[in-house]
């Protein structure tokens, strides 16, 4: 569904279909990611390595805290701190589930990705960076990646593929599972319980469905 695969193929030296200007600092932080990505990927790494490698990137360029808080929306006032607590930690552990996952497949297949970066935009709610990713065998995906308004402290906040938000489709997933169980924060919290387990079948997306 969301091409967070992007992030976690091999990154080859991405262009660009403009001039340098006051944005550079957002094209040059999609890039510093998606190469150390790269890196992780193409390691060889024994997977516990892996897994703190990639713990330590996403921990420092994403806001994996406020996704948590922004896909259980008007949820997170009516949860208690404990349950909050629980939450954000099982968010952060389905996320890294489903990033390894992809890792793990991208360093036995090997696919080159060819990215193209367009323009930065800066909105109310961050900087838009649209990309376009090329994978061999596969039509084009416009995927683009919304980072913190912050030039010296920037963290990704969210990834729209093709128009449509991750953290926009979690937060909807959250809210019909939420409906359909009276509103129980405890029921939304055993169902992330079962798809962080380690023993259960990969989760394709930091949701519930």
């Amino acid at each position: 569904m969301f091409h967070l695969v992007t992030f976690v193929s091999l990154w080859v030296p991405s262009r660009r279909a403009w001039s340098n200007d006051d944005n550079e600092w957002a094209v040059g932080f999609i890039r510093q990611i998606g190469n150390e990505i790269a890196d992780i990927v193409a390691s060889g790494a024994p997977a516990p390595e892996r897994r703190e490698r990639l713990q330590t990137l996403v921990d420092r360029a994403a806001d994996v805290d406020g996704a948590a808080r922004f896909c259980l929306g008007r949820f997170w006032r009516k949860a208690s701190p404990v349950q909050q607590g629980e939450y954000v930690g099982l968010f952060h552990t389905i996320l890294m589930k489903v990033l390894l996952t992809h890792i793990n497949a991208e360093s036995q297949t090997r696919t080159a990705v060819k990215v193209t970066i367009g323009r930065p935009e800066v909105r109310q709610d961050g900087v838009f960076v649209p990309t376009v990713v090329e994978r061999s065998g596969n039509p084009p995906i416009q995927v683009t990646w919304v980072l913190s308004a912050d030039a010296l402290h920037p963290r990704l906040i969210d990834v729209v593929a093709e128009g449509t938000s991750l953290r926009l489709t979690i937060r909807s997933d959250y809210y019909a599972f939420l409906m359909h169980h009276d509103d129980n924060i405890d029921a939304l919290l055993q169902a992330l319980r079962e798809q962080a387990c380690s023993d259960c079948r990969p989760a394709t997306l930091p949701a519930v469905r």
